[in-house]
């Protein structure tokens, strides 16, 4: 099964500061190993490189969907810093008392997004509304991710089966598993259906466009962070506070993400 994983090492960056004089012992560089999901792979990028510019610290970012996540963790893989909107995941780890604190906190929201190829004709009709009509009336395809393998697929699931019970829409026959929101959108800019991805996501691609957006939770779907259980437990606080200030998420919301909430 092909999944979405990929690293960014910032370990090459932090050689070129060794000019500094205080970073020329490289054994007092902090390595920071951080997991998190897919769509946070541009803003977090930029953000992890500006801070180890600033801070004597190397930060290992990871890009992998939650089940990948939670198994490297529980194969003893090194990770200070998970970040995933992933419930599961969260409580799993919870139950097996590896988050510090047993407690996390979210660092943004997002909404999942309705994408139809960017040839469509944008649609009168909203919300509940226009779900009824594509794939009631027309009955379209909907390209979704596998619930059991990915946060789009998991949070997807919970709209489906709100629509199902709240309005009575049955969308089981209409929908087209896939692995991740890329293969989602590579379908729907082929104008072979329409698909379901994270908001963030969809300007990332080619071909597509945003009919409507769906909250899902009522506060928005949660990009929670876990400071693990680990030697570097202050080095990742210190990143995750870099991460909720307002430089951080500014950022983010021009990445297509809302404000975190409170923390958990």
């Amino acid at each position: 099964m092909t999944t979405l994983r990929f690293t960014l090492s910032l370990f090459s960056i932090l050689w070129l500061a060794c000019a500094v004089p205080g970073w020329a012992d490289d054994s007092e560089i902090t390595a920071l190993t951080v997991l998190a999901d897919p769509v946070l792979a541009i803003p977090l990028t930029q953000l992890a490189s500006e801070y180890s510019a600033k801070q004597h610290v190397s930060i290992n970012v990871t890009y992998t969907p939650s089940f990948e996540q939670l198994m490297a963790i529980e194969s003893g893989e090194k990770t200070d810093l998970l970040i995933t909107a992933h419930p599961p995941t969260l409580n799993k780890l919870k139950r097996q008392h590896k988050i510090e604190g047993n407690a996390f906190e979210a660092l943004a929201h997002m909404k999942l997004a309705l994408i139809a190829p960017a040839t469509a004709t944008p649609k009168k009709t909203k919300g509940i509304a226009l779900i009824r009509n594509l794939f009631q009336s027309q009955r379209k395809l909907l390209a979704i991710a596998i619930p059991a393998t990915s946060s789009e697929g998991y949070y997807t699931s919970i709209a489906l089966n709100l629509w199902r019970h709240r309005y009575g829409i049955f969308l089981e026959s209409s929908t087209v598993q896939m692995q991740n929101s890329n293969e989602i959108a590579e379908f729907v800019a082929q104008k072979k259906g329409y698909g379901l991805i994270f908001t963030p996501e969809a300007s990332q691609h080619n071909g597509i466009r945003i009919l409507e957006n769906f909250a899902v939770m009522k506060s928005g779907i949660a990009l929670n962070a876990a400071v693990l259980k680990s030697n570097n437990t202050k080095a990742s606080k210190k990143f995750l506070e870099f991460l909720r200030e307002n430089r951080a998420q500014r950022l983010f919301m021009q990445h297509g993400f809302a404000p975190a909430a409170s923390p958990n």
